[in-house]
């Protein structure tokens, strides 16, 4: 299907344009403006949309250029078809040196516009379009339920959202007992399957429905529980290359059940963070969906992450590691109390807390920036108790002199 952009100030140009588009299969027309976009409209409107070929009215010739000319910068490969009503030698040169090889003159016939549309589909099968967009894309799995991979999954991705460049985005995967919406005490009544639903039609105005916000990062929540043998329909893909073009890193929830939804998602990852506690149980099941992964040629993007990893463990970081066959990539401390505290609040962990501080740093390792070590607040007393005699001087500095 040809992605297509209509660009026209002229209504009935556009209208009768569109007409015939729609007449001719395997043509979609993805935006339709009566404006000429600049500046973030313009970007704004390639992130949504990837058109493949732009159909520029010729109107406003200056303007036409400038949309040509960023709109190229924007996406490699785009291909343009200028459309006017009163074509002249001067503008149609001009349109020639900035790169626009096929013009149609209003009204439009039939078949010069399926001429030029193949000789546009020969170029972008040559060399197809080249959209910007991320391959951060992150997936957590419990190795058993109860493991904390959604804690985990939901305070990565905020703290991410604090440090980032780009914005982040949170989607709950698990459409059985995802949590994500309660975690954050979102309302929002659209959910995970509205956004698949609509992943082929996702645009400016529709996306903002979708999401949920909290502070600075975007959530997809699964929505009320559904009967396991309902169908699902709507494609992953889809909507996870929708926002790989909108988003700087994308945190997916997994149920880890890995029903065909989730492992089409799964192998949307650049990585998939196994989330297992130092218990037998968990590391015994960590150990069956690891071969699992492995069958499904998953295996090199899988990374163990150890959750409430206790001060004095009864299973040693090294045994965990022995047992799994895998290196643990971080180890997340055990704070009850902090995360008790989080989910009667319906809030993330506090960045001021220790808890808090170790996503920080673990939301740095996955976006790439520098991270700050751990540094201990050391007392006065402990300062002194360094310093053989220092108490006992500056005890004996306060005696009133004899």
């Amino acid at each position: 299907m040809l992605r297509a952009a209509i660009i026209s100030p002229d209504g009935d140009l556009a209208r009768q344009l569109q007409s015939h588009l729609d007449a001719i299969s395997g043509v979609s027309i993805v935006k339709l403006s009566h404006e000429y976009p600049a500046g973030e409209d313009l970007a704004r409107l390639i992130r949504m949309h990837v058109p493949e070929v732009f159909f520029v009215s010729t109107e406003d010739l200056q303007r036409a250029m400038e949309l040509v000319q960023a709109a190229a910068n924007l996406l490699d490969g785009v291909q343009f078809i200028a459309v006017g009503r009163h074509p002249d030698p001067t503008s149609l040169l001009q349109l020639m040196r900035g790169g626009v090889r096929e013009f149609l003159a209003y009204p439009f016939d039939e078949r010069p516009l399926i001429e030029s549309l193949v000789r546009v589909k020969d170029i972008l099968d040559r060399k197809p379009v080249i959209a910007d967009s991320t391959d951060r894309v992150y997936g957590f799995v419990p190795a058993k339920p109860g493991c904390g991979a959604t804690t985990l999954a939901v305070n990565t991705a905020v703290a991410s959202s604090r440090i980032a460049d780009k914005p982040s985005l949170l989607i709950d995967v698990d459409r059985v007992s995802g949590m994500v919406r309660f975690l954050l005490q979102l309302n929002n009544e659209y959910c995970l399957q509205d956004a698949l639903d609509r992943a082929l039609t996702l645009d400016e105005n529709l996306w903002p429905q979708l999401v949920s916000k909290t502070g600075p990062l975007d959530v997809i929540h699964s929505g009320s529980l559904k009967a396991h043998h309902e169908p699902e329909e709507g494609s992953t893909h889809q909507l996870i290359a929708f926002a790989r073009r909108n988003y700087g890193q994308i945190f997916l929830d997994f149920p880890g059940t890995f029903e065909p939804r989730e492992m089409e998602a799964l192998r949307e990852c650049k990585k998939i963070y196994l989330v297992v506690t130092p218990e037998v149980p968990s590391l015994h099941l960590c150990r069956e969906k690891i071969t699992f992964l492995g069958k499904a040629n998953l295996k090199d993007r899988i990374e163990i992450l150890l959750n409430r990893h206790p001060k004095r463990p009864t299973i040693q970081l090294q045994s965990v590691e022995e047992i799994l066959g895998l290196p643990v990539q971080h180890a997340f401390g055990n704070y009850y109390q902090e995360v008790t505290r989080s989910l009667t609040a319906g809030k993330p962990i506090d960045a001021a807390t220790e808890l808090g501080a170790e996503f920080t740093r673990f939301a740095r390792v996955l976006l790439d920036k520098k991270v700050v070590p751990m540094q201990q607040k050391k007392k006065m007393t402990d300062i002194f108790s360094m310093l053989p005699g220092s108490l006992s001087l500056l005890s004996a500095s306060k005696k009133p002199a004899n």
